[in-house]
């Protein structure tokens, strides 16, 4: 994992929120020297807790957008194995001119022989923070993942207790899965008419079924 490229994936213009957090998920990921990864499609949509087919059109995005790089591989046989994404974040790049070529830096020893199934040196984001950080610390990286998924950014202290009181409830992956399906219903709306986030939180909305995400708004419950 690599602090430096989660900040620049928060912060990154990746056109939606999906194509943001599958960003994020690729960064928690990426050697802190190269900032490349390999995971599978199949263990990317388990880390954003998304569908497959939702995880490449949005790889796809992001690519189109110049975010990521992508690059076939093959095992020694010829068949083939996972992607090796790089991130193009452009004041990190110059890392990719150290030790080899990306191909090279891409690769572990083991790699020609491997399957496509991922190994224990590629676990899920929330495990890979928890072997790097103080839980205060994971507790800020998996909020700011939030943040930079929910579609309105106001009352950020507020939103940060209530996320805190979120978690002893619910699980990260199904708050963020729920805030970015908001997110993307939300598309169309008014600001006035998208919920606080503290009160999205507060109201543990990410349990509603989809029909009551998309006609729930800031106006009503924040009044409650």
């Amino acid at each position: 994992m690599s602090i430096q490229h989660l900040a620049w994936a928060f912060e990154a213009d990746a056109g939606d929120a999906m194509s943001r957090w599958i960003l994020v998920c690729l960064a928690n990921r990426a050697d802190r020297e190269t900032g490349q990864c390999w995971p599978s499609r199949k263990r990317i949509a388990a880390d954003a807790s998304l569908g497959v087919t939702t995880v490449k059109n949005r790889l796809n995005n992001l690519e189109e957008r110049g975010l990521i790089t992508r690059q076939t591989r093959q095992r020694d046989n010829g068949s083939a194995t996972s992607t090796l994404y790089t991130l193009n974040a452009p004041n990190l790049l110059p890392n990719l001119q150290r030790g080899g070529s990306s191909r090279d830096r891409g690769r572990c020893a083991s790699d020609p022989l491997e399957p496509v199934r991922e190994t224990e040196d590629r676990v899920s984001p929330s495990s890979k923070v928890n072997l790097s950080l103080s839980p205060r610390g994971q507790e800020n990286i998996l909020f700011e993942e939030f943040w930079a998924a929910y579609p309105r950014k106001a009352g950020k202290g507020q939103a940060r207790r209530a996320y805190s009181a979120a978690m002893k409830k619910e699980v990260h992956a199904e708050i963020i899965k729920a805030a970015i399906k908001y997110a993307d219903l939300s598309k169309t709306k008014d600001k006035q008419y998208i919920a606080m986030p503290a009160s999205w939180l507060n109201g543990e909305r990410w349990l509603d079924e989809e029909e009551d995400q998309g006609n729930w708004g800031a106006l009503n419950l924040d009044s409650i």
